[in-house]
């Protein structure tokens, strides 16, 4: 996917459950003989410099390893380094806070990320993308290499805490243009966010 890995996806996992035999089956999965690309065509158009600051997580379907997963977020630094920027992210995953560092690039409309702590990668593609919200769907199964019939899963972020129907419209219909039901995303819970706990 020139392999956007706005993987934002947090890598808040061990790495004793990077296993697909644990992972539930996704619940939509990339056509047969289909890349993401070919599975998700975007218009978007993205570059570095838009992508800075704070931007929770509003909504996903999540890979196995995210499952349970509450007040997250990805704080993206504005500092370069060999044309990407650095980037904190945090979350709760079943009541434990979780911190990870990594940094992305950005290419077109691909993103590449990696986090330093475990030097994983995860690939997307952005399907949506606003000042304020990004959506990122990712083909793959096993969440680090890719498989024919591939699950798909979907990030949605936004810098503003609470969005409402009318932010989402853009998403949706990205999302439908793709064949992913809007409904089969989950709500993240950012409460405690707003509180600071987190």
């Amino acid at each position: 996917m020139g392999h956007l890995i706005f993987g934002l996806v947090l890598t808040f996992i061990s790495l004793s459950e990077v296993t697909c035999g644990r992972a539930p089956a996704p619940s939509v999965h990339v056509p047969y003989q289909k890349s993401c690309e070919d599975f998700c065509v975007t218009s978007s158009v993205v570059t570095i410099d838009q992508i800075k600051g704070i931007y929770y997580m509003v909504k996903m379907i999540p890979h196995f390893f995210l499952e349970n997963v509450s007040c997250t977020y990805l704080n993206v630094s504005r500092e370069l380094v060999d044309g990407g920027k650095y980037f904190e992210a945090v979350s709760v995953v079943d009541g434990n806070k979780r911190r990870n560092f990594g940094f992305l690039n950005i290419t077109d409309n691909l993103i590449d990320i990696s986090y330093t702590d475990l030097n994983l990668p995860l690939s997307g593609q952005i399907i949506s993308f606003n000042a304020d919200i990004i959506a990122v769907v990712y083909c793959h199964d096993c969440g680090f290499y890719r498989k024919e019939d591939a699950g798909v899963y979907v990030n949605i972020f936004s810098n503003l805490l609470h969005i409402d129907y009318e932010d989402l419209k853009p998403i949706r219909k990205a999302l439908q243009d793709c064949g992913i039901p809007f409904n089969a995303l989950q709500k993240v819970d950012q409460h405690h966010c707003r509180s600071r706990k987190c």
